[in-house]
């Protein structure tokens, strides 16, 4: 603006920057008022007394964007996905060390296989995750892999919890079917 000779070019070049910040400011407070407006009505679908809580978290999710289908399809994702990580692969190199086969080793690999990939998840969750939530995320996902790691190497605690687990499950039933 400072290289331009003529007074009428730097006179026409500074009505154009005014006219841009005007258009700027103006776009800043559409922009402010559209937020406002979805923040009261956030606010009066979650306020509202007269509709039971379900109905109001289903209107919320699709005010944005989010619908029952989109979240069962995103849990179907996660436990095929735990499902693929836990299930041994191919390898295409045979191993170093002999291998102990026997059942107790193979749950012991898988179990560290898993709780290796859990606080992966950890990592992943505090990273990518915004502020608290990816905290509590990442913790809740740091303390699974550490317990999946303590009943990798306590076996038979494990196997107690199932049979107590089993026990629990089939006792409810009966006590259904009487």
């Amino acid at each position: 603006m400072q290289n331009t000779v003529d007074e009428t070019e730097k006179q026409k070049l500074q009505e154009k920057i005014q006219v841009y910040d005007q258009l700027e400011i103006q776009a800043r407070r559409r922009y402010k008022d559209v937020t406002q407006n979805q923040f009261k009505r956030i606010n009066e679908i979650i306020n509202d007394e007269t509709r039971p809580l379900l109905e109001r978290l289903r209107e919320l999710f699709r005010r944005g964007g989010l619908t029952v289908g989109a979240l069962i399809t995103g849990l179907g994702m996660i436990i095929s996905t735990i499902f693929l990580a836990v299930q041994p692969a191919p390898t295409a190199t045979p191993p170093k060390q002999p291998v102990k086969n026997t059942f107790k080793d193979r749950v012991k690999r898988q179990l560290v296989k898993m709780a290796n990939w859990l606080l992966g998840l950890a990592k992943k969750a505090l990273v990518s995750l915004p502020g608290i939530l990816g905290g509590l995320i990442s913790f809740f996902f740091k303390q699974a892999g550490e317990l999946v790691l303590f009943l990798s190497e306590h076996l038979i605690i494990l196997l107690l919890a199932i049979i107590v687990f089993a026990v629990e499950i089939t006792r409810k039933k009966v006590l259904k079917t009487e």
